[in-house]
């Protein structure tokens, strides 16, 4: 059983590739999602849909509210927030955001970054999900798991009685 188990990830791992820089998919075919881009799709695009490009990111153009810098990765530094950076906090560091400015303590914490979320190799997709095949990989490697461990316990417990039948006669 377990040469059974180790053949099952032996053959998930075999089947994760890595895909050109912009590309994802069970043969690479598929370009990044907004607002994912380059290798792996495991960078985020911080501008437009319209200007993020799937390879290499943020093409020229005005980055989101709060960023700046190549492909729009950077964030404003404190004290400075908003379009372009250009508005300054009036208020202590830690309630100044590069987004908003200057927020209440007391306020909800806003997200400040794009959603970027993980896919393809090994275990979860684009969206976060995981595919039906890597799905049914990894219930086949549950279900060998537990089979050869309950089948352990049997096979210990059926030596224990024979011994003890053997050990009183």
């Amino acid at each position: 059983m377990v040469i059974t188990m180790q053949a099952a990830v032996l053959l998930l791992v075999s089947q994760c590739q890595a895909c050109s820089l912009g590309y994802f998919g069970q043969d690479c075919s598929l370009p990044c999602r907004f607002p994912g881009y380059g290798s792996g799709c495991q960078m985020a695009c911080n501008c437009e849909k319209e200007h993020c490009n799937h390879i290499t990111g943020c093409r020229n153009s005005t980055c989101s509210v709060g960023y700046f810098g190549p492909n729009c990765s950077l964030s404003c530094r404190s004290p400075n927030y908003g379009l372009g950076c250009q508005l300054s906090c009036n208020c202590e560091r830690e309630h100044c955001t590069h987004i908003i400015g200057c927020q209440n303590a007391t306020s909800d914490s806003r997200a400040t970054t794009g959603s970027t979320s993980s896919f393809g190799c090994p275990f979860t997709t684009m969206n976060g999900r995981k595919s039906s095949h890597q799905r049914s990989i990894l219930i086949a490697i549950y279900v060998m798991t537990t089979l050869s461990v309950s089948l352990i316990i049997v096979y210990v417990r059926l030596r224990m009685k024979s011994n003890a039948h053997w050990n009183s006669t």
